[in-house]
C-alpha cells in the first residue's frame, strides 16, 4: 500500500512538472523610423526538446520564420510554441504576462519583421524582463530591463 502512496505521489509531481508554466513581462518599444516607418511582426518562439530543432530555429532569417511560421508550428506540435504581435512605428507596448510551458524547454528566439535584409532575430540567454528595442534596421533585446 505505501509504494502505492509514493507512486501516486510520484506520478501527481511528474505531471504538475510537465504542464508547469511561467510568464515573463515583455516590452516593445518601437523607434518612429523603425522598418522604413512601417508596421511589423514580432514572434517570440520557444523551443523545446530538439536541439535539431533549435538549430534549425538559430539558423532561420525572421522573414522566412514569418513565410513557414504555419507550417513549422504544425510540423512541430511539441516542439515549437510562438506568441505574435503586430507593432507600429513609435509604439510602446508593456505586456506583464506572457506565459509559456517550462517543462523540456531549451530556448526561446525572438523574431522581428524588417523589410530589409538581416537576420532580425536573437537568441535568449535569459527568459523574464525582457525589453525588445525594435530599431530602424534591426532589433535589440536587453534582459533584466
Amino acid at each position: 500500500m505505501k509504494w502505492m502512496r509514493e507512486c501516486g505521489i510520484a506520478l501527481c509531481v511528474g505531471l504538475l512538472s510537465a504542464c508547469s508554466t511561467s510568464t515573463m513581462s515583455v516590452k516593445l518599444l518601437t523607434d518612429p523610423e523603425a522598418n522604413n516607418n512601417s508596421p511589423l511582426n514580432v514572434s517570440i518562439v520557444y523551443v523545446y526538446d530538439d536541439k535539431k530543432l533549435l538549430a534549425q530555429m538559430k539558423g532561420l532569417p525572421a522573414q522566412q520564420w514569418f513565410l513557414t511560421k504555419q507550417q513549422l508550428l504544425s510540423d512541430n506540435p511539441d516542439g515549437l510554441a510562438a506568441v505574435t504581435w503586430q507593432v507600429i512605428p513609435n509604439q510602446s507596448l508593456v505586456l506583464q504576462k506572457v506565459s509559456y510551458k517550462t517543462s523540456k524547454l531549451i530556448g526561446v528566439l525572438v523574431y522581428a519583421g524588417y523589410f530589409g535584409p538581416g537576420a532580425h532575430r536573437a537568441v535568449l540567454g535569459e527568459y523574464q524582463n525582457l525589453t525588445i528595442l525594435l530599431n530602424p534596421k534591426d532589433l535589440m533585446v536587453k534582459n533584466g530591463s
